[in-house]
């Protein structure tokens, strides 16, 4: 395993697209994946909406397979949070709020009865970052327009004394 230093010295998130397709050989694939991250130190996991094409049931259940929370603020699925709006971690003793926020018009919706509300969780959001205080840092992870994620975080209020957009990444390498 990894020593503690090395451990300790990076905080270590995952970000989605894990998933190709449905079918129970790609969840058996996630649950390795998700084993492991959990041993590495992962310390919170944003699903991406290829990941959904588990099924918003398998992704309830699979939250008992890993420690750390799986996280996206603004996807519902029948009017409910479908995971954690954000994480609040503490990293080497500074406050670190990580969040997903989900574009209306980039995700990719697999289920009936999935949606995206753009501004479902703004209050426990905002709410993590005023616990956090003034040297919070922020880490949003979008699947949106980079643009579409500022306007976004304005429009939520959140502040943070850092804040780092990751975007999802595209790739046009064939498969």
């Amino acid at each position: 395993g990894l020593e503690a230093p090395v451990r300790d010295a990076s905080l270590m998130l995952a970000f989605g697209d894990l998933v190709e397709a449905g079918g129970r050989q790609q969840e058996l694939k996630v649950e390795s994946f998700l084993a492991s991250l959990d041993q590495l130190g992962v310390r919170a996991f944003c699903p991406a909406d290829g990941d959904l094409l588990l099924g918003s049931s398998w992704w309830r259940d699979a939250r008992q397979l890993a420690s750390f929370p799986f996280i996206a603020s603004n996807l519902l699925k029948d009017g409910e949070a479908l995971f954690e709006p954000c994480a609040e971690i503490d990293w080497r003793g500074s406050p670190v709020v990580v969040t997903s926020w989900w574009s209306p018009t980039a995700s990719v919706l697999t289920e009936p009865g999935l949606e995206v509300q753009p501004d479902a969780g703004n209050a426990a959001v905002a709410a993590a970052l005023e616990r956090a205080g003034e040297s919070a840092q922020l880490v949003v992870y979008g699947n949106g327009e980079y643009e579409e994620i500022l306007a976004w975080i304005d429009r939520a209020g959140l502040r943070a004394q850092r804040v780092l957009v990751v975007l999802r990444g595209v790739s046009d390498i064939p498969d």
